[in-house]
């Protein structure tokens, strides 16, 4: 919104935009990387609609390459915008907390997003692993090739988070969020029997609740479904971590 007053021009930002970061300087490389895969998968579309609706000879292997880009992209572009403070998120209810409490939220909103990430590291390194022995139809590539982007996007996102969380908070408040964190993994894990026994009441518990709470301390909303996703999948079931990798491919 925007009001005139003598000639001057007053502008409102929104909060999440005054949270925005410039982009790190070590990321241009991705960054331009990223722009490549964007012109590439655009050209792709376009010579295959081109090839298939046009000329009638469609081209086989785009699908597969465009598919196996945009995966490559849609990772690097998740990287990109955590450098950036970018991912959407819930900032209202951070705007009523008092700045040093909110130093320390935002504290740990960032370890709870490396978190999940970190969580997800070795699982996916196993997917990897097992893609090497499927081969792409039309390619006639390992599918490894399309699921290290997976492994690559989360290394990439946890440097990135850990160092911003680094940087951005005091020893204390890190040392305190760190504190948090570990001591909700162990009670997670000492009431894993009794949640084994609940049934679909921890869909309440973690896809409702707990997903909630993550969206009041202002982490980022793909993120808040990670965690209630990695708590229930790994307090309440006995699925490996590998399915939820999958689901991500």
């Amino acid at each position: 919104m925007a009001a005139a007053s003598n000639n001057t021009m007053i502008v409102d930002t929104p909060a999440e935009v005054l949270d925005a970061r410039p982009g790190s300087r070590l990321m241009w490389p991705v960054e331009a990387v990223a722009s490549i895969l964007l012109v590439f998968v655009i050209g792709l579309l376009l010579a295959g609609v081109i090839s298939r609706y046009v000329l009638s000879l469609p081209i086989v292997w785009i699908d597969e390459a465009a598919s196996i880009s945009f995966l490559w992209l849609a990772m690097l572009g998740s990287a990109i915008a955590i450098d950036r403070n970018e991912h959407l998120r819930l900032t209202i209810f951070l705007n009523l907390i008092p700045e040093r409490g909110r130093r320390f939220v935002d504290a740990l909103a960032l370890l709870l997003v490396a978190t999940v990430l970190l969580a997800l590291i070795v699982p996916a390194s196993q997917y990897v692993q097992e893609e090497w022995y499927v081969t792409s139809a039309a390619l006639n590539i390992p599918m490894s090739f399309r699921a290290s982007a997976i492994v690559a996007g989360l290394a990439l996102m946890s440097v990135i988070a850990v160092g911003h969380a680094i940087r951005a908070a005091t020893l204390a408040n890190l040392a305190a969020a760190v504190a948090v964190i570990a001591a909700l993994a162990v009670v997670g894990w000492l009431l894993s029997p009794l949640f084994l026994t609940l049934g679909y009441a921890n869909i309440v518990i973690f896809l409702v609740g707990l997903v909630a709470v993550c969206l009041l301390l202002g982490v980022p909303i793909a993120f808040c479904f990670g965690v209630g996703t990695i708590a229930f999948i790994v307090f309440s079931t006995h699925v490996p971590m590998i399915v939820l990798v999958g689901r991500i491919d």
